[in-house]
């Protein structure tokens, strides 16, 4: 989207919200990364506390707060029609490959 805004031969006015291409419960998205990057493995959760004590018995700083379980456990929805409507986006569904992974993986690490 950024690069179309970029490349356009006029001016996009505007500001616009970048959502993905379909509105995924995190469970869902956690799920397909999951199955990119281990393969056959299996998502587990947690009740939010035992989460924490987890974290914490696994001797990990910054334990997750409650107000971030609280976000993960709702959809984060955004809407794409004004974008669309002025770059003449569509949005893709989240399917994401092993390149996208390690891409983020890296661009987190600089």
């Amino acid at each position: 989207a950024v690069l179309r805004a970029l490349r356009s031969p006029a001016p996009v006015p505007g500001r616009f919200d970048l959502p993905g291409g379909e509105a995924l419960p995190f469970e869902e998205m956690a799920r397909r990364c999951l199955a990119v990057a281990a393969p056959g493995s299996r998502l587990l959760t947690l009740p939010g506390p035992v989460f924490r004590l987890a974290v914490a018995l696994a001797g990990r700083a910054g334990a997750p707060g409650e107000g971030v379980l609280a976000r993960l456990r709702q959809d984060q929805a955004y809407d794409a029609g004004p974008l669309q409507a002025a770059l003449g986006l569509r949005s893709r569904p989240f399917h994401p490959a092993a390149s996208d992974l390690a891409r983020a993986a890296a661009a987190q690490q600089d």
